[in-house]
C-alpha cells in the first residue's frame, strides 16, 4: 500500500473511532426527563399513602379511583358499609 493511502485510511479510521465513541457517550449519557406528577401522588408523602388516597382520588381523579379500586367509588361505599364493623 502506497504511502499516502496507507495515511488515509488510518485518518479515516481515526474518524470513524471518534464518532463511535461519540455515539457510546450520547447513549451513556442520561437526559434529564420531565415528570409529570398529578397532585394528589405529589401529596402523598405529606398527609400519608393509603389514609387519603381514597379521598383525594374521589375529588380530583375519578377515573383514577376506578382504576385504582376497580369499582366505582358507590360499590366501595356499600361495600365498605358491609365490612365497617369487622374492619374497625
Amino acid at each position: 500500500m502506497e504511502p499516502e493511502l496507507a495515511d488515509l485510511v488510518l485518518s479515516m479510521c481515526g474518524i470513524v473511532a471518534h464518532e463511535c465513541v461519540k455515539q457510546i457517550i450520547s447513549i451513556n449519557q442520561k437526559k434529564k426527563r420531565k415528570i409529570w406528577v398529578r397532585d394528589w401522588v405529589a401529596r402523598r408523602n405529606i398527609l400519608g399513602g393509603s389514609n387519603t388516597l381514597l379521598t383525594e382520588l374521589r375529588m380530583e381523579h375519578r377515573s383514577g379511583f376506578m382504576n385504582f379500586m376497580r369499582m366505582s367509588d358507590g360499590h366501595f361505599d356499600i361495600l365498605l358499609k358491609k365490612l365497617e364493623n369487622r374492619i374497625q
